[in-house]
């Protein structure tokens, strides 16, 4: 099993590894008994596992970094805007020493705005609510568990939500604010709208299965050795047709004698097939953007 902690950018092992990882993941059918036994608020459903195998994972290159500056640091201040929904994984479970995930392969978390707090769930501070959930597929179930938080859309600070129970709000309040794992809730929001954000600055290939689908940001230098055993599309002449890719601005002879300059631009196919799944590649949307605005001048 690949260790994701000591890459710089994904080998063909690895990118294989990661991408079988997560689609065996999201395609999990058995809750672990613990589940049923969790309080209603922070319950994980198989309708949850379900939203989440539609929504697909996005899983950003190895040595993307994401900032996080205390519990009471703000989301980074560079993401452009706030967004609705996001589902990413880092590959493994982050935290192999929690003896409850010790057979987790995939930890995966989602998240979603929503416009109003379930029954039992209370904000200390107005703002904007997100549903976070932990998802922890193991090898013979799957484990999952949810909690609320609110997010200040002016200085992007985010606070969990309070679960109201019999016990005087206060002291829940106070309970609340020193649980690790719903202090890991906010944690993960922080860092899912990084990733999401991030997304555009990087090249992406997607493999797609029948109703889910799993996203790998990569770098352009090895987007063709990550596919290298693509079987299509395929030329007339019999070979592999190129990836997407760059091709750098540079000078063009015509039969005339003159000669032009060409603008960088992209070129070849974006989906091929490899071992059987579609794979789709994207440039980043930062690049295609600089692209437009260069041909536009």
């Amino acid at each position: 099993m690949t260790d994701f902690k000591d890459l710089d950018s994904w080998t063909d092992e690895s990118f294989e590894d990661i991408v079988t990882r997560s689609m065996i993941a999201l395609y999990e059918t058995k809750l672990d008994k613990c589940c049923a036994t969790t309080n209603r608020l922070a319950r994980f459903t198989m309708d949850d596992m379900l939203r989440i195998r539609k929504h697909g994972i996005i899983i950003p290159a190895p040595d993307r970094l994401y900032l996080d500056e205390g519990d009471d640091s703000p989301i980074d201040g560079g993401i452009a805007e706030l967004s609705l929904t996001g589902c990413f994984s880092f590959g493994e479970d982050t935290d192999p020493t929690n003896p409850d995930h010790m057979d987790t392969y995939c930890e995966i978390k989602y998240f979603r705005r929503v416009n109003k707090l379930p029954h039992k769930a209370a904000s200390v501070v107005p703002g904007l609510h997100y549903e976070m959930i932990y998802v922890y597929p193991q090898h013979n179930s799957v484990l999952g568990t949810r909690s609320f938080v609110t997010v200040n859309p002016k200085t992007r600070k985010v606070t969990p939500c309070v679960e109201l129970g019999s016990r005087p709000f206060a002291q829940m309040l106070q309970l609340h604010n020193r649980d690790p794992d719903i202090l890991k809730m906010a944690l993960g929001l922080k860092f899912g709208m990084q990733v999401v954000d991030d997304f555009r600055h990087q090249w992406r290939i997607t493999a797609h299965a029948d109703d889910t689908k799993v996203t790998v940001g990569a770098y352009a230098e090895n987007v063709k050795s990550l596919l290298y055993a693509r079987t299509l599309p395929m030329t007339p002449t019999g070979r592999k047709r190129p990836i997407l890719h760059v091709v750098s601005a540079h000078r063009r002879r015509m039969k005339e004698g003159t000669e032009i300059d060409i603008d960088k631009f992209l070129r070849g196919t974006r989906e091929i097939e490899m071992d059987g799944t579609l794979f789709k590649v994207d440039a980043p949307d930062r690049l295609i953007q600089e692209m437009l605005a260069a041909k536009a001048k």
